[in-house]
């Protein structure tokens, strides 16, 4: 539910009502309401297929071919704990319009647009602000990737592995 593909299926049929001519792919499976939401949202917004395409699982190595294909990379996840596929999009130097929910603006900071990832029209509104400005879509994407830099899971296990034995050494004094 947290990842509100519906509402993303929502907003972009409203971009394609304003005349932007964009698709959108979807990544990643679903089951249960979420996945009954947005199949419904897709048969209300695109009975056709016209411009949303559902792919299902994409292995690890495959995904960033898959997102340097992409022209703008949509987060609208609502919960994370450390949201690794923004992350990847973020390496990838995507211009991002992502959800204004923690931990997503901790994490990409001043690389994106932000909206509410529960209101299509302000999901419409961040996505538009990156196809009509070049100055801005150009500045997110650089700064995204450059923020993206900071991440490794070198630096994620070492900064693990030290925590953990500051916190045993803390414990055995």
């Amino acid at each position: 539910m947290y990842k509100h593909q519906w509402v993303v299926v929502r907003a972009v049929a409203k971009l394609r009502r304003q005349g932007y001519d964009i698709t959108l792919a979807l990544v990643g499976g679903g089951a249960g309401q979420a996945q009954q939401m947005l199949e419904e949202q897709c048969t209300a917004s695109d009975p056709n297929g016209v411009f949303v395409e559902k792919i299902d699982f994409v292995p690890q190595k495959e995904l960033p071919t898959l997102l340097a294909s992409a022209d703008i990379f949509i987060f609208a996840s609502s919960c994370e704990n450390m949201p690794v596929t923004l992350v990847e999009a973020m390496a990838v130097g995507l211009p991002i319009a992502c959800s204004n929910r923690g931990p997503m603006p901790e994490v990409l900071a001043d690389g994106g647009t932000y909206f509410d990832p529960e209101d299509a029209d302000s999901i419409a509104e961040a996505v538009e602000q990156i196809i009509k400005d070049s100055v801005i879509r150009v500045r997110i994407a650089q700064r995204a990737k450059a923020i993206s830099e900071q991440y490794s899971w070198l630096r994620c296990s070492d900064e693990t592995w030290a925590f953990i034995v500051k916190t045993y050494n803390s414990i055995n004094k």
